[in-house]
């Protein structure tokens, strides 16, 4: 009597690691994908004005979604230095913050650009954590009465899969030369030393973050503490707390800005000439942007974000 034949093992019984890494993978772009598509990649920059112009014009920068990275902005603030005919700049924010590094390489250009031409500030819908960081410099803020704004703090996540890769069979190697060289590694959970570690990093970031705040809003170190332990507040709220300097909409920070600029009437108004989308970028730099998202959140980025917003974040008007 012949034997029956053993039943083919499915896929994933076969390739547990690969089914595993393909799991990671999905989710990771899906997470990049709702980020991208919500937020936008990068910030409305290139404006119709001229170098060498004529006038008396107030340039508008937005910065909206998702901080990712800060050249395309530095690239427009030196352009807007270049340019005679911009006397001001309305810095125009919709964005729940970001990346650390790229909102503090933007809040100290726009420190530097302050010396020279005015800036002033209108948030949009939401300007929360990093996206309230690079309003910081701005001689003066508006917001409506229902902006979402504050979330003063920091934030860092890592996702442990031990126990999913246990499930699969799948055991993970690691060779290091340095004890924390794998600390925040999805494969396990954070040791209480590795914890420590990283609330000591986030310490450090958080009080950079309240420097700014203190140097730039002339809050007292006890109102600084007050209002940077991560909630979010209205407008209104803000207004209140001394985090923004005025309710407004955009018109007024133009006319603003106009006014700091020494401009009689109304101000010309530089509008930006084109926004980036996430179906306009597709091609080689789409490609090689994902790459950096999925890279960055392989490596466990510290952010000045306030995700509970990110889903939130609509694309903002003028």
């Amino acid at each position: 009597m012949i034997p029956e034949p053993e039943p083919r093992k499915k896929l994933w019984q076969r390739r547990p690691l690969l089914l595993g890494l393909l799991i990671i993978l999905a989710l990771l772009i899906l997470f990049l994908i709702v980020i991208t598509v919500l937020g936008k990649i990068t910030p409305s920059t290139e404006t119709s004005s001229s170098s060498f112009g004529f006038g008396n014009k107030v340039a508008i920068l937005k910065i909206e979604g998702v901080i990712f990275e800060s050249e395309p902005v530095l690239k427009e603030l030196r352009n807007f230095r270049k340019d005679r005919s911009i006397k001001a700049i309305v810095l125009r924010v919709d964005s729940p913050g970001g990346a650390v590094a790229p909102s503090q390489e933007i809040y100290e250009e726009l420190r530097r650009f302050k010396k020279e031409k005015p800036v002033v500030a209108s948030m949009a819908s939401v300007a929360a954590s990093g996206g309230y960081y690079v309003c910081l410099p701005a001689s003066y803020i508006y917001a409506s009465p229902g902006t979402i704004t504050g979330s003063i703090g920091v934030i860092m996540q890592t996702t442990d899969i031990g126990e999913l890769l246990k499930w699969m069979k799948v055991k993970e190697e690691i060779i290091k030369s340095g004890k924390y060289k794998d600390a925040g590694t999805p494969f396990r959970s954070l040791t209480d030393e590795e914890r420590k570690y990283f609330e000591n990093l986030l310490k450090n970031v958080h009080q950079q973050f309240q420097t700014a705040l203190k140097e730039s809003r002339g809050l007292s170190q006890e109102k600084v503490e007050e209002v940077s332990d991560g909630r979010i507040f209205t407008g209104e709220q803000a207004k209140e707390m001394g985090l923004i300097d005025d309710l407004g909409n955009l018109e007024d920070a133009i006319k603003k800005a106009g006014e700091l600029a020494g401009i009689k009437g109304e101000p010309e108004v530089v509008w930006p000439r084109r926004r980036y989308g996430f179906f306009e970028e597709f091609g080689a730099e789409l490609s090689h942007k994902i790459l950096n998202r999925l890279l960055n959140s392989l490596s466990n980025p510290i952010w000045y974000l306030e995700q509970g917003t990110i889903l939130r974040t609509q694309r903002s008007g003028q």
